[in-house]
């Protein structure tokens, strides 16, 4: 049998069937010696007969055959006598079931965007998908009363929102009363909760807790059960509550590990038994399974697999890293060390990363249990955690974390302790806290400490001078040897300056002055014995001086570094540093050697990855070391990358479009003066292609791929792009009139207008000039541009006032218009005839010329005669046909007359090759004279007209 089982009572069971149908299982209390109870079965329909035969005919029925599957149960707590049910289902309707009687309410809750399966078609609404719930067991129906109020029972039930960004879900408060389920009003998950699943809830008197599985963390949040505030959809205020933070064996704190003292393994078995990081079952768990992988590896296990462990500690100790064995190169026969080094490494890793995955799953949020009045405790897979009041210490942790100041003046040092904590670093604060823990547990007995603290310059030069004093070359006396011994540390003597200067290295460490730790490694690597391991010397000296910002000093030091492995790994820190500190100059001069190539990865990676708004900017920093290498093409690459960067943060988040536009123009202006320098026959360069690449400009860029093969649908493979210096160029023209068009935009709801947009826009704003060179360089039709232009002329012949009133700096008082003589129309009609003259012409068929005759026309006026001088010499018919559509017959007699006789005129100039040579359009001819006859009176020159075709036709 499947379904959900909700137990009330030791005398009531309730099994949810996957049809929605319910099944009722009760038996009564027959006394506390017999074992025989008998039980009696009822199943009860969610509706009628009628509709539950229906169900079995998939014609009839258009509702998934899950939809009304229960999900979740739930009766007043136990003990009661109160013996309904209620339950919800995938399509999120809430039942309420009567024993004896079945489903008597059945009310479908509001839907919500939550944790869904596929759509389907649903009776809510036909022809609209349905979003059905999950089909997995969820606590999402809970019953109970308000205190003083017990005979009155309300329903919380929780709709899931996982997908939204915003909130985890909703909570929908319903009133039961005389068979009837009203909504009171709904509660609302706090932002917390956003990307969080809800594992449990429940009520306590007037407050509702909430336990979430925050990726795979306990949350539990509270909040009060306000009647009336619900009602009146008011705000609900929730309270949070986490366990504290806890140590975790990342990837980034195991390389800190290994950064100490000690073997490979001891370093990683020490973190492994560390108190609170991993728990003994979750240790014992792992190491079982780490030895049953061995075990299933071919050929015979290692001895330690075999073997009885007197202890868990012993156990992991022995068994990890047996398998992994020291070799010798078949070629040489030298020993393998760096090969059985990574190997460990890689072993130990594997090993933590078990236990890892198996105390995040230890540590999964289950229920809510309660014990008392108020108290809540949180059930784990492995643990119980107890939800506790807030204590002074937690107080000052909340006040101090949300960047609030402590009210009290006496608990002052925590907030500049906090301040210090999140300023100096982690290193420079565990020295610190060391410090105090030390000042307060015990007296300073070494007088090197206070030389430290407060003299530390005087400190390093007599402790420089000291170092001669040791070794078995020394000219000490037996005396001078005694005094010496009662001052030094441990009262004894160092066999050489080289232990010396190490040890003083690391006593200056433990103070927290890294430049002396640094000087003092440096002379200890000086006097370093032959065959001694110096990397780690090494990585203190370089590390140390990158820390102080002594660039120069730690570019020296890591040239001198005769480890290949290590200066590829100082590389990034250096120049990250660097680019941190504003020391960008002084990084270009740095040659790098054959190393340049890691420099220009490490500034690619932060170049790609790095917000792109924040400083130091490194897509900047690249293109001036591409630029100082002479390498123009990646330095224009780097910075049209950039420009696309920001454009989509502006696609993504309009309001950053006046903060970023200009910086996007920027770089455009950068990537073109670079790409310019290179040469001449190679303006391009290779944009890498990515699976969210867009483009930006479709109007400029329009390519058809056909026979498309089938490995370029295979994931992970995109198309590399080719981008020109004109793409650029046009990509740089675009934005700058979308720049010039942002003041007369209402809102940047949406991203930057498109190419025809733009011209039309800066023509409303008689910006003309621009206008035209944008749309001559976009290759956007300028037609309404034209006749936007034409109607400014008309104004100007009309009303010169109002128009000189609003802005035309950019077409009648530039440089040259305004030396033209005339008044302000003149100025205008000539500014018109110019703009034709440069951008119109046989290449688009005269339309500007056009648009500006018919726009003339269409109020009527006469248009200019230099206009009709241009129409009648390339497009005569024209003018003939529009004179018609506009009804001027007089002019289109006119102009018909004109044409016949420029017509014979060309004919007297050349020789005709046959009596046929000469072409009219007659028919055109025909309706003029039509409609010179049909109107009353006749246009002055139709009598010419008519002799004119009656001779052609008599000839």
């Amino acid at each position: 049998m499947e379904g959900l089982v909700h137990i009330h009572g030791p005398h009531c069971v309730f099994i949810g069937q996957p049809s929605g149908s319910l099944m009722r299982l009760e038996t009564e209390y027959t006394g506390s010696g017999r074992s025989d109870d008998e039980w009696t079965e009822s199943i009860f329909q969610t509706g009628s007969f009628l509709s539950s035969f229906k169900s079995f005919l998939p014609t009839l029925g258009a509702t998934h055959s899950h939809a009304s599957e229960i999900i979740s149960m739930a009766t007043h707590p136990w003990p009661t006598d109160i013996d309904y049910v209620w339950t919800l289902s995938r399509d999120r309707v809430l039942r309420l079931w009567k024993p004896r009687i079945g489903c008597v309410v059945a009310k479908t809750l509001s839907h919500g965007v939550g944790r869904e399966s596929s759509p389907i078609s649903g009776r809510s609404s036909p022809g609209k998908p349905q979003v059905l719930l999950d089909a997995e067991r969820q606590t999402l129906l809970r019953v109970f009363s308000f205190t003083g109020d017990d005979d009155h029972f309300y329903i919380l039930a929780f709709l899931p929102t996982l997908s939204s960004p915003m909130f985890g879900g909703s909570f929908q408060l319903l009133d039961t009363l005389s068979d009837q389920v009203n909504e009171v009003g709904v509660i609302q998950c706090s932002r917390h909760t956003a990307h969080c699943h809800l594992q449990d809830f429940m009520v306590i008197g007037n407050v509702l807790y909430t336990l979430w599985d925050r990726q795979g963390q306990s949350m539990v949040e509270k909040t009060m059960l306000d009647l009336s505030s619900v009602r009146n959809n008011g705000l609900s205020v929730w309270e949070s509550a986490l366990c504290a933070p806890e140590t975790e064996l990342t990837p980034a704190n195991l390389e800190e590990v290994l950064m100490g003292k000690g073997s490979m393994a001891d370093k990683y078995f020490d973190a492994v038994m560390r108190p609170n990081v991993f728990s003994t079952l979750t240790l014992r768990t792992a190491i079982d399974q780490y030895t049953d992988a061995c075990l299933s590896l071919p050929g015979p296990p290692p001895n330690p697999l075999t073997v009885t462990y007197a202890s868990l500690e012993e156990n992991i100790a022995a068994v990890v890293g047996c398998t992994v064995n020291l070799n010798r190169d078949p070629s040489t026969g030298a020993l393998q060390h760096d090969k059985y080094w990574n190997a460990l490494k890689r072993d130990w890793e594997g090993f933590i990363a078990r236990c890892r995955e198996i105390e995040r799953s230890a540590r999964w949020p289950l229920v809510l249990g309660a014990q008392g009045q108020g108290d809540v405790i949180v059930v784990e897979r492995e643990r119980i955690s107890a939800l506790v009041a807030e204590d002074l210490p937690i107080h000052l942790h909340q006040v101090l974390s949300h960047d609030l100041r402590i009210a009290d003046s006496q608990y002052d040092l925590f907030g500049i302790l906090w301040t210090l904590r999140h300023k100096v670093g982690a290193q420079t604060m565990l020295s610190l806290e060391s410090c105090l823990v030390d000042l307060m547990h015990q007296e300073i007995a070494f007088p090197f400490a206070d030389i430290l603290k407060d003299q530390a310059d005087d400190a390093a030069f007599i402790l420089e001078k000291l170092a001669g004093c040791f070794g078995p070359d020394n000219a000490l006396g037996q005396e001078d040897r005694d005094a010496l011994q009662n001052v030094l540390p441990s009262s004894q003597l160092f066999d050489s300056s080289y232990s010396f200067y190490l040890y003083m290295a690391t006593l200056f460490k433990s103070n927290s002055l890294q430049h002396y730790e640094v000087h003092f490694t440096q002379l200890a690597l000086s006097v370093a014995p032959s065959n001694t391991d110096t990397s780690f010397l090494w990585h203190t000296v370089v590390r140390g001086y990158i820390d102080l910002g002594l660039f120069e000093e730690a570019y020296a030091a890591w040239i001198s570094t005769p480890s290949d492995t290590q200066k590829r790994e100082h590389i990034s820190r250096l120049v990250y540093r660097m680019c941190e500190s504003n020391q960008v100059d002084k990084l270009l001069s740095l040659n790098f050697a054959t190393y340049a190539d890691e420099v220009e990865d490490a500034l690619s990676f932060k170049a790609r990855n790095a917000d792109p708004l924040i400083r130091p900017s490194y897509p900047h920093i690249l293109y001036s070391w591409f630029l100082s290498r002479g390498d123009y093409r990646n330095a224009a690459s780097i910075m049209y990358q950039r420009a696309r960067k920001l454009q989509g943060l502006m696609t993504r988040e309009p309001s950053l479009v006046t903060r970023l536009a200009g910086e996007q123009l920027e770089a455009y202006m950068i990537a073109m003066n670079a790409l310019s320098l290179a040469d001449p026959k190679n303006l391009w360069f290779l944009l890498p292609g990515s699976a969210d690449a867009t483009n930006e400009f479709p109007q400029h860029k329009s390519l058809i791929t056909r026979n498309i093969p089938e490995s370029r649908y295979s994931l992970g493979k995109h198309e590399n792009e080719i981008i020109q210096l004109s793409d650029i160029q046009y990509e740089y023209t675009l934005l700058s009139a979308q720049i010039a068009v942002i003041p007369a935009l209402p809102s940047l709801t949406e991203i930057l207008p498109i190419p025809s947009s733009i011209i039309l826009k800066l023509a409303q704003s008689n910006r003309f000039n621009m206008a035209m060179a944008t749309a001559r360089s976009l290759e956007v039709d300028m037609t309404d541009l034209f006749a936007h232009l034409t109607i400014q002329c008309l104004r100007l012949s009309h009303n010169p006032d109002v128009v000189v009133q609003e802005d035309t700096s950019d077409w009648l008082l530039t440089d040259n218009v305004s030396t033209w003589p005339g008044t302000p129309a003149d100025k205008g009609w000539r500014y018109m005839r110019e703009s034709l003259r440069r951008h119109d012409g046989i290449e688009t068929d005269f339309k500007y010329s056009k648009i500006t005759l018919e726009t003339i026309l269409t109020f009527q006026l006469s248009p200019p005669p230099w206009l009709i001088q241009v129409l009648e010499d390339y497009h005569h018919e024209y003018l003939i046909r529009v004179s018609l559509r506009f009804g001027n017959l007089e002019q289109a007699v006119d102009h018909t007359l004109s044409l016949i006789r420029k017509t014979e005129s060309r004919l007297a100039r050349e020789t005709p090759r046959n009596a046929g040579s000469m072409w009219l359009p007659y028919t055109l001819i025909d309706q003029v004279l039509v409609s010179g006859i049909a109107q009353e009176p006749s246009p002055p020159r139709l009598s010419e007209l008519r002799m004119e075709v009656t001779n052609r036709d008599l000839s």
